[in-house]
């Protein structure tokens, strides 16, 4: 999975909870290899649904500066992507995994957004 890319759809910026990433997400060797340890459960045909998820998902701001938060649900399961931009805002994936509502609800709480 090193060097694996997804392709999601253009936008102006990222700094709105509505908008979307404007080029190629990045997964570097080293969140592979991160991610293959804390997220056992996700299957490497999983990560296709990556550009679905960040152009047609909830998008939210995190609490950490540059990353944004994004959920969509797959054949009834809720997944989250993590997504941070570098200052020459370059995107890079940070984790991608299956979450709980909670999560989502919390996340939305966080940010006064409501459920679409």
């Amino acid at each position: 999975m090193s060097g694996s890319k997804t392709t999601p759809t253009p936008s102006p910026s990222l700094t709105a909870p509505e908008v979307r990433p404007s080029r190629v997400v990045a997964l570097s060797p080293e969140t592979a290899v991160e991610q293959a340890a804390r997220h056992r459960r996700i299957r490497v045909s999983e990560y296709r649904l990556l550009p679905e998820l960040t152009e047609k998902g909830e998008t939210l701001e995190s609490r950490k500066a540059h990353h944004l938060l994004f959920f969509r649900r797959f054949n009834g399961e809720l997944y989250e992507a993590v997504v941070k931009r570098t200052r020459n805002n370059e995107l890079f994936l940070l984790s991608f995994h299956r979450a709980h509502r909670r999560n989502l609800a919390e996340a939305r709480q966080r940010t006064g957004t409501s459920p679409k």
